[in-house]
């Protein structure tokens, strides 16, 4: 199937990295939300 369809890069990648890419944001909001409230 061709990638170039004018979808978002997001929606190319794997389950994995999709995972991935979630737990770091966690982590991020979770840092973000213990250093301003």
């Amino acid at each position: 199937m061709d990638k170039s369809l004018g979808l978002h890069a997001i929606e190319h990648v794997s389950r994995d990295e999709i995972t991935a890419l979630q737990l770091t944001r966690l982590k991020e909001t979770l840092h973000n939300a213990y250093n301003n409230v």
